[in-house]
């Protein structure tokens, strides 16, 4: 049922708009939801071969090669994690895609812990360290079998650990180390950099464990003629 309902909302150009808001409006097509989606159906069929030509001819940054975020907001144009997972996702991605994260790198100092945290922010505006994207990163680190990068974020993402006031003796990372603006420029929620998140925590323990949540989708065997990113 997920699988047809992900088909279905694939547009002509072969993009996928991002599903439908609670008063029926339809969501916009979202580079990180699409790079997913491709992940996420099994094989290789005519879904992915189109929507491989709608990040080739709507995404894809031919100059920097790498796939953008929001091409109609120059300030906003790249995203952290269409970085990392472009590269976990695609078969035969250009891994120089992770040295081109420097854009992202910031150091901040944690709401909770009051020390220094280095990593990565969601966008250009490096106002606030991502944990989640930076625990993304990682484990994108630990596939290009660039180990001493990956194993300095883990201990940076370390060190914002703060304790659960739920269950003694438990710890968890924050959505982010300090406050800020989101992707974008709207600003996070109340307690982002304070309370517990399950995707921060998530994705420290898959840097943790060397475990690529995305390697499951991976092998496709798409045509050399559609890797258009090899070219």
């Amino acid at each position: 049922a997920l699988t047809n309902w992900i088909i279905s909302l694939q547009d002509a150009d072969g993009g996928l708009w991002g599903g439908y808001a609670a008063n029926g409006t339809r969501i916009s097509k979202i580079a990180e939801g699409n790079i997913d989606a491709f992940n996420a159906i099994s094989g290789y069929t005519s879904f992915h071969q189109k929507l491989l030509a709608y990040f080739n001819n709507v995404r894809w940054d031919r100059t920097d090669k790498l796939l953008i975020a929001w091409a109609e907001n120059p300030k906003y144009k790249y995203a952290l994690d269409v970085h990392s997972w472009s590269y976990c996702i695609f078969e035969d991605f250009p891994t120089d895609v992770l040295s081109k994260t420097s854009r992202f790198k910031t150091t901040q100092t944690s709401t909770i812990t009051k020390t220094p945290i280095s990593g990565y922010c969601f966008d250009e505006d490096r106002d606030v360290v991502w944990l989640e994207g930076t625990g993304q990163i990682v484990v994108a680190f630990i596939k290009a079998k660039m180990e001493s990068e990956a194993q300095m974020f883990l201990k940076e993402m370390k060190k914002n650990m703060i304790k659960s006031a739920s269950f003694s003796g438990s710890y968890a990372l924050p959505y982010s180390a300090n406050f800020g603006t989101s992707y974008g420029e709207d600003a996070l929620w109340t307690g982002v950099d304070t309370n517990p998140a399950v995707s921060s925590t998530v994705w420290y323990l898959f840097g943790m464990l060397r475990f690529d949540p995305l390697a499951l989708g991976y092998s496709k065997n798409i045509p050399a003629e559609d890797k258009f990113w090899t070219k």
